[in-house]
This record gives structure tokens, C-alpha cells and sequence, in this order.
């Protein structure tokens, strides 16, 4: 199915009909699913099984960082218009190498042939496209100082950032800030203004066959109590209700 909620209601029913000792199914969304087999099979697709599935805004915001790093007219050739050829080609199946074989020398497919291979080389690299470095990336094109700071700037690969500090390799870095609190030998400055920032919301739920659900419950219902705030502060996350 293609919602979680039709999700949610066929599990519900498999489990009335089935009990606990039916069959082992997955009932889940096409999506879930589809993500679940790459990250079990991630080895075979020389895939990281921790994997980030990038939304529109990700996506645009590396495709515009390739875009510049090769020099493309951007007000000619728009970030979106290549990215709705790069996704029109994966759909089709036809991966970077096979496209750059076949593609026109001129127009958008030229354009394409150029980046598509940067564009796959630049996801698969973690010190490039990782989430948080194309987020700020991203916050330097919008204050104007992305061709500035250029050369003194850097996307680490994978890690805490932080430690780069303690090591004496870099003097400033940024990070989600649960990722630069447990580093020792930084100081914590504060988070970036919130217009600027990338909020990643993490939620708990009970799931409907869970074999002890009472101890979920328990356990939702002790991390998010009032007095528990204070933990979540010191890891460097934001706890709302």
C-alpha cells in the first residue's frame, strides 16, 4: 500500500486473523518495504545499510551544489529541470555510464552527461554528501558567501566534525550539536539562527504485534516525562510534547 495508515489497518487485520503464529509477513508501505530490502541486501548494492533516503529539498540542494562545482549556467539550465531528467533515467533504469555513452553532445543531455556521474559519486560519498554538509552548503548559498569560503571549508567524511577541532585540522565546525557535545575539547557555541537550521524530528509508537507492549508503553512513558527534559538537553536534543 502507499499509506501508513492502510499499512497500519492490514496489519491489524492479519494479526486478527493470524494471531502471533502466522506466517512471517510484511505489511508495510511500498516504500518502507522497498527501503527495507535495500538495506538488507545493502552489501550486494555496495551500500552503506545505514543509508540516508534524501527528501526534494536534499536532493535540490546537491544537485545545485554539483551544478555550481562544474560550472553550469544555472538561470539556463535549472537544478530542477536536471534532476527531473536524472529521475526520469533512474526510473528507465539507465544508470550514469550508459547515459553518458548515448547522450547528445549539446543541450540538456550534455549537461546531464556531466553531472548525473558527479551527482551519483557525490551521494555515495559521505564526506560530500552527507546530509548536514549539503544542509549548510545550502546555508552558505543563502547568505551569499559560498564563493568566499570556498576554499576554507570543507564537508567531513562521516564521524564527529568535531574531532577535527580537537585534532588541530580545522578551527570552526558545524554539526547537528548531539554530534559535537560528546567530542571533548570543543566548546559548543550554540545552535545556527532557527530559519537557518535542519530540524530532524524522531517520534515512538508501539508497534501492533509488539510481544510486550505494556513494557513499551512503560518505557515511551519514562523518557518522556517532564523530569527526563533535562537528558535530552544534555545530549543536545530538543524534547517537545
Amino acid at each position: 500500500t502507499f499509506t501508513n495508515k492502510a499499512a497500519e489497518e492490514m496489519r491489524e487485520r492479519v494479526h486478527q486473523l493470524r494471531g502471533t503464529s502466522g506466517l512471517p509477513l510484511w505489511l508495510s508501505t511500498f516504500h518502507a518495504a522497498g527501503a527495507r530490502l535495500l538495506r538488507r541486501e545493502a552489501d550486494a548494492l555496495r551500500l552503506s545499510p545505514q543509508f540516508v533516503i534524501y527528501d526534494t529539498a536534499d536532493q535540490l540542494s546537491l544537485m545545485k551544489q554539483c551544478a555550481q562545482e562544474l560550472k553550469i549556467d544555472q538561470e539556463l539550465y535549472a537544478p530542477q529541470t536536471i534532476m527531473r531528467r536524472i529521475s526520469a533515467l533512474k526510473n528507465d533504469l539507465i544508470d550514469a555510464d550508459t547515459f553518458l555513452r548515448d547522450a547528445g553532445d549539446f543541450g540538456l543531455d550534455e549537461v546531464v552527461a556531466r553531472v548525473y556521474p558527479l551527482y551519483q559519486r557525490t551521494l555515495r560519498d559521505p564526506g560530500r554528501g552527507a546530509t548536514s554538509g549539503i544542509h549548510f552548503a545550502g546555508v552558505l548559498q543563502r547568505l551569499g558567501i559560498a564563493d568566499a569560503v570556498k576554499d576554507k571549508t570543507v564537508l567531513w567524511p562521516g564521524g564527529y566534525a568535531a574531532e577535527a577541532i580537537v585534532k588541530g585540522q580545522a578551527e570552526l565546525c558545524v554539526h547537528q550539536i548531539s554530534e559535537i557535545l560528546p567530542v571533548k575539547g570543543v566548546t559548543l557555541v550554540g545552535p545556527l539562527p532557527r530559519e537557518l537550521q535542519k530540524i530532524t524530528t524522531y517520534s515512538a509508537a508501539v508497534a501492533t504485534r509488539a510481544a510486550t507492549p505494556e513494557t513499551a508503553r512503560a518505557f515511551i512513558a519514562f523518557v518522556t516525562r517532564p523530569t527526563f527534559k533535562p537528558k535530552f538537553v544534555v545530549a543536545g536534543l530538543d524534547y517537545r510534547e
